[in-house]
């Protein structure tokens, strides 16, 4: 790519930075959009949401023009990633702390289906295995963190990596590679 999609916290933004270092900020998008590229490279997806107002998943092109709203609900859209064709978004919502779900959305036909639901623990930072079978996810569970996989058909969960409190942080997330 020619481009990296940056998030700056601190100046509360989302930009791109070109090869030569250029940065650009793109309007419209906060820094808790949460974004992402869609894998062919022309939009970024991302989640908007205001507290009491609910949440809005969007595509956009990465200079801020042609917003395109995908879905609204009413307790946002967490760490929303595309599958790697761009036919679904894997996201997690969560209705109270540690009542959380892993949704996917097909963009053709504007459907949900809810993988996972639980309330005791949260699932959190989702991502598609490269053939979409799966998803990636961490599970926080009294205050340790493992690494899951939930099959997309069956819902069958997987323990990747048993975590004893040492591997993962907060900030902690997984990029799967395409091999």
């Amino acid at each position: 790519g020619e481009r990296l999609l940056v998030t700056s916290d601190a100046a509360g933004e989302v930009g791109t930075l070109d090869a030569d270092g250029t940065y650009h900020a793109i309007p419209g998008l906060a820094a808790n959009a949460e974004a992402s590229y869609a894998p062919d490279g022309l939009r970024i997806l991302g989640d908007d949401f205001e507290k009491g107002a609910g949440g809005t998943l969007f595509t956009m092109r990465d200079d801020g023009t042609d917003r395109k709203v995908l879905a609204t609900n009413a307790t946002g859209f967490d760490w929303p990633g595309f599958s790697a064709d761009g036919a679904h978004v894997v996201y997690a919502t969560e209705a109270q702390f540690n009542e959380t779900s892993i949704c996917v959305l097909d963009v053709g036909t504007q459907t949900t289906t809810t993988v996972l639901e639980t309330k005791m623990w949260r699932t959190i930072l989702p991502q598609f295995t490269p053939d979409g079978t799966g998803i990636v996810f961490v599970e926080w569970k009294q205050d340790v963190a493992s690494s899951r996989l939930v099959d997309v058909s069956t819902h069958e969960i997987t323990t990747l990596v048993a975590d004893t409190g040492h591997v993962y942080g907060i900030d902690t997330f997984f990029v799967v590679t395409p091999d």
